[in-house]
């Protein structure tokens, strides 16, 4: 493909360029000091694989991640999002939703006061909440598949449904002071929004093209940052009221969310990116998601455009 070229490593130029700060990654997407698109980061077809069936990547493309870990901050342990357009197929989102929906069980157990019968009834809708938006991934991914794009009208509903329902979650947790005593909670709504929304940009691309997909972009990407700078305002300030009953010993782990809330935010954003590229360039989507895919040695090739 005259138009892009895959890279195995990352060239010198671009490793010093990020030392130095005359290139900047944020999210799946290396950019120059005018905000161009020097390069995308994109998973492998190994590395989707080994995410699908939720198994560990072999050792030597472990230590590639590691690597990339350290010169690009890169948090690999991060369970939402992952580095590319690849965020968007319905079979990693659904494998991913399922790994958040456990761990906001083990959340949910972990609350001393869950024995409440609120408290109680609350999870519940919490769960049954995740088991609609993991099932309705999981018939997307089917209708993909078997070129039964019709059915994805009506899941486009149920995704924007289920954006919209995290997304007044987090507002409902601000609102009453919660988001800063239960982050981890916070941080799994903001995931399942970010994991809804990407779908439903999905079923845009797929159904009506770029440009449908652009504009539900605009509105996730706007929600997820301002859900973001939400819980990050307190702590900028020090907000006694919402911050007094933390104890120092959980500032710390306050911080590293933050850091997690503007890294998955990162790459939500950097999608459009990709997007914004196949429009210009009239590339299929299929087409840009087949870049990498018969890699086996790497768990993450770079995509540098020619022209």
């Amino acid at each position: 493909m005259a138009m892009l070229e895959i890279l195995f490593d990352l060239p010198e130029e671009i490793i010093r360029g990020l030392a130095d700060g005359t290139l900047k990654r944020k999210g799946g997407v290396i950019y120059n000091s005018d905000g161009g698109v020097v390069m995308w980061l994109k998973e492998t077809g190994t590395a989707m694989q080994s995410q699908a069936a939720s198994t560990p990547l072999p050792p030597e493309l472990a230590s590639q991640l590691q690597s990339l870990q350290g010169l690009m901050g890169l948090q690999i342990g991060l369970q939402a999002l992952t580095l590319g357009v690849t965020v968007a197929g319905f079979v990693i989102l659904a494998k991913k939703m399922d790994a958040i929906g456990r761990k906001l069980d083990q959340i949910a157990a972990a609350i001393d006061d869950l024995t409440d019968e609120v408290q109680w009834q609350r999870t519940v809708r919490d769960v049954e909440r995740s088991a609609d938006l993991l099932g309705a991934l999981e018939h997307a991914q089917w209708a993909e598949l078997n070129g039964e794009l019709g059915e994805l009208k009506g899941l486009r509903k149920e995704f924007s449904q289920s954006h919209v329902k995290y997304a007044m979650l987090m507002r409902s947790m601000d609102a009453e002071r919660r988001a800063h005593l239960h982050p981890d909670v916070y941080l799994s709504f903001y995931r399942h929004s970010a994991m809804a929304g990407m779908a439903k940009i999905r079923c845009d691309w797929l159904l009506t093209g770029a440009e449908t997909a652009l504009a539900s972009h605009h509105e996730l990407a706007s929600m997820l940052s301002s859900a973001k700078e939400e819980f990050l305002a307190p702590m900028r300030t020090f907000d006694a009221s919402r911050l007094i009953n933390i104890s120092p010993a959980a500032m710390a782990p306050l911080k590293e969310m933050a850091r997690s809330l503007a890294e998955e935010g990162h790459r939500v954003v950097s999608h459009r990116s990709e997007i914004e590229w196949c429009r210009d360039k009239g590339l299929p989507l299929a087409e840009w998601e087949l870049l990498g895919r018969d890699v086996q040695d790497r768990a993450v090739v770079f995509i540098r455009p020619t022209a």
